[in-house]
């Protein structure tokens, strides 16, 4: 596999597929909204996508969010 820039630490890594609406509540139909992350990253997000979804159900906009944010440092 070819490396890439992670967007989120811009190392050169081997890139691992995140979606942003976990599978696990969205399901695979129509679920095409992905964000490419190396692995510590990926572990970074799941992480906190665990710690907000503690509080309760969220929206997919919620979802959206918590990856804008991530994304730029929040």
């Amino acid at each position: 596999m070819k490396k890439k820039k992670c967007p989120k630490c811009s190392h050169y890594r081997i890139m691992t597929r995140h979606h942003i609406l976990p599978l696990r509540n969205f399901g695979y139909k129509d679920n095409r909204l992905v964000l490419f992350l190396c692995r510590p990253c990926h572990n970074m997000m799941e992480k906190e996508i665990i710690r907000r979804e503690y509080d309760g159900g969220m929206t997919a906009m919620e979802y959206v969010k918590i990856t804008f944010d991530f994304l730029n440092g929040g």
